[in-house]
């Protein structure tokens, strides 16, 4: 099945690549290959004094399984709250806990993409009232920020 605006699966990754500035792994260069995107738009400030990502902060990564299917991955800090738990039952969506990882996969495709402002709403709904996490005063509005820029790369694509 091809992706509406898209014709081909390395559009999609070539799109993803001038949104996020190439894949995680910078030592991938070709479109061609199957690795996967940051895309959590994390800087200079989110890292401590020894390079590693603050404990708090939620990654997000993208993985492009076909041109109209992309699994999006939300790792660590992800906010959590039973309307953003009730999001994930109704979408499918696979959570995972170990023991000092949670992990959250949703496959995203041209036909739920508009699910996922949805999601960012119940995720900034969490900062309206009062929270038990300190982090997500800062953590929530950039996870709501990451997810809607992610909604809009794929929207191009999938338009």
């Amino acid at each position: 099945m091809k992706a509406r605006g898209m014709t081909t699966k390395l559009e999609l990754k070539g799109l993803l690549v001038d949104a996020y500035g190439g894949f995680a792994d910078k030592r991938y260069k070709k479109v061609e290959n199957d690795a996967t995107f940051i895309v959590d738009d994390r800087g200079r400030g989110d890292y401590d004094a020894r390079g590693l990502l603050f404990l708090w902060f939620c990654q997000m990564f993208a993985f492009v399984d076909e041109a109209d299917s992309v699994q999006l991955r939300l790792i660590n800090g992800v906010p959590q709250s039973d309307a953003v738990s009730q999001w994930y039952a109704e979408h499918g969506a696979d959570e995972q806990t170990s023991s000092s990882l949670y992990t959250v996969e949703i496959d995203v495709t041209p036909d739920n993409i508009d699910d996922l402002p949805d999601l960012a709403s119940r995720f900034a709904a969490i900062i309206k009232r009062r929270y038990d996490e300190r982090a997500y005063k800062y953590v929530v509005p950039r996870t709501c920020d990451s997810l809607m820029r992610f909604h809009g790369v794929l929207s191009k694509a999938w338009r």
